[in-house]
């Protein structure tokens, strides 16, 4: 899945090939709009790969059960599946508020983010 799973030290940002970036860095606010790029990308291969949905259809507005085709239990297996991938925990509250695509990239970003 490629997504670099950052560690958090202070106003300082590790990745895994230990390259340290400051927050109030410009070239910071390029890296992580590559995450934020990377994430949405790798949540779609996992619907795309786990759940058969067509690539064309999944987009920020589509909603899970209606247009994606997913039942309650499909969305909590990818709520798990996203916790697991990103290394992240999504509460329980969030995850019962997620319900299109782009509710579950913003969820999952917030999630990687200091």
């Amino acid at each position: 899945m490629g997504i670099e799973n950052p560690v958090r030290n202070g106003c300082w940002y590790l990745d895994r090939a230990g390259r340290s970036h400051n927050f109030r860095n410009p070239r910071t606010a390029n890296f992580l709009l590559a995450i934020s790029m990377e994430v949405e990308s790798d949540m779609k291969q996992i619907l795309i790969s786990r759940f058969q949905i067509a690539k064309d259809v999944i987009t920020s507005e589509a909603e899970f059960k209606k247009d994606l085709g997913l039942d309650s239990l499909d969305v909590m297996e990818l709520v798990i599946e996203l916790e697991n991938v990103f290394n992240i925990h999504i509460a329980d509250e969030d995850a019962a508020s997620i319900l299109t695509f782009g509710d579950a990239v913003t969820c999952v970003q917030a999630g990687i983010r200091p």
